[in-house]
C-alpha cells in the first residue's frame, strides 16, 4: 500500500505557462536553483511538509510564492463488537464473526481484506469472519495517507475452568499466567473474581491488573482453597510470546514455547521460590520470574 502522495504543481495563468516552476519543502523560499516541478508528473511527497513554489524565468522578475501544507491523515479508530454489542479488544470470539465499527469515520476511509487491496469505501459496520483480517486506512488527494490499521478475528479454541482441577490455585500467593488471548467476558470474570497484580519491567513496579495479556504472569492471593470458584475462560491459543525486557520479567509460556531462551528462571510455590535447573522446564499456566 502506498505511503506517499502525488502533488501536481502547474501554473494556472497563461502568463506563466512558458516559465519554470520551482519549489522547496524545507521552509525556504524557492529560487531558480531550486527543484523543478514537472507539471505533468508532479512531485512525490513522503512526509509532512510545507511546499513553497513560484515561477521563474530568466530576464523577468520571479512570481510571488504560493504555499500549502501536506499533512498526514489520522488513522481510523476501530472497535470489534460481538453479537451482544460488547467490545472484543483481542478480536477473539466464540461466534463465527465480529462486527468492525469505526468511530467518526472520515469520508476518505477505505478498507480491504489484504494490505495491498484497501480499495472499498467504508460506509457502514463490516462483518469480519473468524480466520480473516481487515485492513483500513484514510487516503485522499493532497494529503499523506494514514497508517494502516489492521485487525484479525480469531476463534476461541480453548475453554478451561480456571481455579479447579489442573488449573487449581493454592491458599496464599500464586504466580499464574494465561497462554490464551481471551474473550472480553472471560477477562472481566477473571479480574472481577480475582485480584491480579502485574509487573511493569520498565518501571520496576507492580500494578493492579484490569486486563490480562497472554504470556504475562500475575500474582494472585487466595485466602483459602475454599474461596476459589471455578472461572470459565474462553480464548485463542494462537498467540505470540512476550518479549523479554532488561532486568526482571514476570512471564509465562504460550503454546509452542518451551523455555525463556536459557534465561535465569524462578518458579514460585508454597511460599518459596525455586530456581529451575538442568532438565526442569516451565509449564503452561504457571508464572515465572525471569531475569534477562
Amino acid at each position: 500500500a502506498s505511503t506517499e502522495t502525488q502533488i501536481v504543481l502547474k501554473p494556472t495563468e497563461e502568463y506563466y505557462s512558458d516559465n519554470t516552476l520551482v519549489y522547496t519543502t524545507d521552509g525556504t523560499e524557492p529560487t531558480a536553483a531550486s527543484t523543478v516541478g514537472d507539471p505533468e508528473t508532479g512531485i512525490t511527497v513522503t512526509e509532512e511538509c510545507t511546499v513553497i513554489a513560484r515561477c521563474v524565468r530568466e530576464g523577468i522578475l520571479d512570481s510571488d510564492t504560493f504555499s500549502f501544507t501536506v499533512q498526514k491523515l489520522q488513522p481510523p479508530v476501530i472497535r470489534l463488537l460481538n453479537k451482544a454489542g460488547k467490545e472484543e479488544p483481542n478480536g477473539v470470539t466464540t461466534d463465527n464473526s465480529l462486527t468492525l465499527e469505526v468511530e467518526n469515520p472520515a469520508s476518505s476511509l477505505k478498507y480491504g481484506m489484504s494490505a495491498g487491496a484497501i480499495t472499498t469505501a467504508y460506509t457502514e459496520p463490516i462483518s469480519v469472519n473468524v480466520g480473516t483480517s481487515c485492513y483500513l486506512r484514510c487516503a485522499e488527494e493532497g494529503s499523506l495517507p494514514s497508517e494502516i490499521v489492521s485487525v484479525e478475528v480469531r476463534k476461541a479454541d480453548k475453554s478451561v475452568v480456571f481455579g479447579q482441577g489442573e488449573y487449581a490455585l493454592e491458599a496464599g500467593w500464586n504466580l499464574v499466567s494465561f497462554p490464551i488471548a481471551m474473550t472480553q467476558d472471560s477477562i472481566q470474570a477473571l479480574v472481577q473474581q480475582l485480584c491480579l497484580f502485574g509487573f511493569d519491567a520498565e518501571a520496576r513496579s507492580y500494578f493492579r491488573a484490569t486486563t490480562v495479556i497472554p504470556g504475562c504472569a500475575y500474582w494472585v492471593y487466595i485466602g483459602s482453597a475454599a474461596e476459589v470458584v471455578g472461572i470459565a475462560l474462553n480464548g485463542c491459543q494462537n498467540v505470540a510470546a512476550e518479549s523479554l525486557k532488561s532486568g526482571w520479567n514476570l512471564l509465562g509460556l504460550v503454546n509452542g514455547q518451551t523455555s525463556f531462551g536459557g534465561k535465569e528462571c524462578w518458579a514460585y510455590s508454597n511460599g518459596a521460590f525455586t530456581l529451575l535447573k538442568g532438565n526442569q522446564k516451565p509449564s503452561l499456566w504457571k508464572g515465572y520470574m525471569v531475569r534477562n
